[in-house]
């Protein structure tokens, strides 16, 4: 079984963070709730911060992670290394989940 969380916002560092504490809490504890509720939480209720100065933090399951934009005038800062992408995946593959990505299916 596997779970990749997509999106087009680039929160690539937190959506990291929050699948490896989430194998790590399936793997040393048991949850007091579904785990369904946890990833709904992530996906659906945290809220997208306006471009600017304003941060949402999260803590669910370990250290606060936290969720900002730039202002509307400056790029978004794309700290993920891509090359385990390419290492992981053939290119037709690549080319499946970025059209996926782009298209929100």
């Amino acid at each position: 079984k596997c779970l990749c969380v997509t999106s087009h916002w680039p929160f690539f560092q937190q959506n990291s963070k929050f699948l490896k504490n989430f194998y790590k809490t399936l793997v040393q504890q048991e949850l007091a709730y579904p785990i369904e509720r946890l990833i709904a939480n992530y996906i659906m209720e945290i809220p997208l911060p306006p471009p600017g100065r304003v941060e949402v933090e999260w803590r669910s399951l370990g250290p606060v992670q936290i969720f900002s934009r730039p202002p509307p005038n400056q790029r978004p800062a794309c700290t993920h290394n891509m090359s385990t992408l390419f290492k992981c995946l053939s290119a037709n593959n690549i080319c499946i989940l970025l059209s996926a990505v782009l298209t929100e299916k």
